[in-house]
């Protein structure tokens, strides 16, 4: 016997632009994509993400992964580049302390503001997958 891994024939509309954005009420279908596979591949386990490189992950993880890498690219700016060099302009203008120090806070700021953001970007990813036998 072999049986069928797909969405649910219910479930055939586009999932909204999040595929992970489907309301609790109703989740995204994993795929309009089906792979048959016999009752042993079954009962040893498939892997979904090797099976189904298009699924309803894909799109919200490549959002987060945007997210961080722009919190990681300016974040190396902002630590290499403008905190390691706050030290040198405390000792060249040591009575712009003060200054300096907010200029450190804000920078810092600025650092928490990118961590916050890529954190939002993660959510949960609600999905329906159908195993069904095939006649």
């Amino acid at each position: 016997m072999t049986w069928s891994v797909a969405q649910p024939a219910d479930a055939r509309t586009p999932a909204p632009a999040n595929a992970a954005g489907a309301s609790p009420d109703k989740p995204a279908p994993f795929t309009s994509a089906t792979r048959e596979c016999s009752a042993d591949e079954l009962a040893k386990g498939i892997n979904l993400a090797a099976a189904f490189l298009d699924n309803p992950f894909s799109e919200p993880f490549r959002k987060v992964e945007e997210k961080i890498a722009r919190q990681q690219e300016r974040e190396l700016w902002l630590v290499k580049t403008l905190m390691h060099t706050l030290p040198d302009y405390e000792r060249a203008l040591p009575e712009e302390k003060e200054s300096l120090k907010r200029i450190a806070d804000g920078l810092i700021s600025k650092s928490q503001a990118l961590r916050k953001e890529s954190a939002a970007a993660v959510a949960p990813v609600r999905h329906v997958i159908r195993v069904q036998p095939v006649e």
